[in-house]
Formats: C-alpha cells, structure tokens, sequence
C-alpha cells in the first residue's frame, strides 16, 4: 500500500505582490519560494544580475570545459549543441 501524501503549500494572500501584474499562478509559485514581496521579486526576475544565479564553476571541470570551447571559437572549429528533451534541456539547449 502507498502511504504518501500530497503536500500542499498554503495560497498566496490576495494581496499578495499586488501591482506586478503576475497571474496568480506565478504570484503562487513565488510566494512558495519564499519570496515575500516586490523588491525580492524583482531581484528575482533580474536577469541581469549574474551574481545572484549561482558560480557555475562549482561544475566539476567547468574550467576545462570553457577552455575547450574558447580554443575552438579562436580556431574556428564547427561546434555542435546537444540537449534533452525534457523542457529544461531544450531550452537550455536553445540558449546556447
């Protein structure tokens, strides 16, 4: 028998992050990040601030990966982009 349950977060207030214009469903999903009002919402769709996304080479061998790639962009090497199907893969594979 399967014992596990659903674990549903309490709704957003009604109020909650008023005057951003988010579907509730967003306004949802940040108020279960945590996020608690406009300022952090902001930073948080701030793309621009790279120092909030994280070190990307905590990656173990990151620093050799941007290597291989910068001696092939500097010797005009064909470069070929592979990802997943899943949604994440595909748009990170889009990205790049």
């Amino acid at each position: 028998m399967d014992h596990r349950r659903w674990k549903i977060l309490p709704r957003a207030p009604a109020d909650y992050l008023k005057g951003m214009g988010l579907h509730p469903l967003a306004a949802q999903l940040l108020h279960n990040r945590g996020i608690a009002n406009v300022t952090e919402a902001q930073a948080f769709f701030d793309v621009d601030d790279l120092a909030s996304q994280g070190d990307p080479f905590i990656i173990p061998d990151m620093g050799r990966a941007v290597s291989r790639i910068q001696r092939a962009l500097l010797s005009g090497e064909t470069m070929a982009v592979f990802g997943d199907f899943d949604a994440d893969g595909i748009c990170g594979t889009v990205l790049l």
